[in-house]
């Protein structure tokens, strides 16, 4: 069962964990192929009229790359916290334990902890969004100057 509690009590939906494998492969091969282009920019011809715009455009690529990561991390850290504080103001006015599953699209009220994990979510899609421009734009221009 998907949705069923696991061994510590949280609900887990076996679906979006194997999605956010894939999501990550995902990056990390993105990220390969952008030190890939790098090593192929600079063993390239560095009379390439393309030659500067690359190196900066990979490099901002790598870099939004890095800065998601980080993003990412630190939203999981937010994510957990709001779920700790979420059940422990539960089990303040039940007086027991209750089991709370959390909103697979982040926010779950309007507490400050959910909406730090909000703002973590909105600035890692605009990281990813540079991410994606700048690699349709590395694309475009090519690595060879023909």
């Amino acid at each position: 069962e998907p949705d069923a509690p696991n061994n510590n009590g949280s609900s887990k939906n076996v679906f979006t964990d194997r999605q956010n494998i894939v999501r990550g492969l995902c990056d990390a091969s993105l990220m390969a192929a952008n030190i890939s282009q790098l090593r192929a920019v600079l063993d390239g011809d560095h009379g390439n009229k393309f030659f500067i715009p690359l190196l900066i455009m990979i490099g901002l690529s790598l870099f939004s790359h890095i800065v998601f990561g980080l993003l990412m991390i630190q939203r999981w850290r937010k994510e957990r916290r709001a779920e700790l504080e979420h059940q422990r103001d539960v089990e303040n006015a039940a007086g027991t334990p209750v089991s709370r599953s959390s909103n697979p699209r982040g926010v779950t009220c309007l507490c400050a902890w959910c909406e730090c994990v909000e703002w973590y979510d909105e600035v890692s899609m605009f990281c990813m969004y540079l991410v994606i421009i700048l690699n349709v734009a590395i694309a475009g221009l090519g690595l060879t100057d023909n």
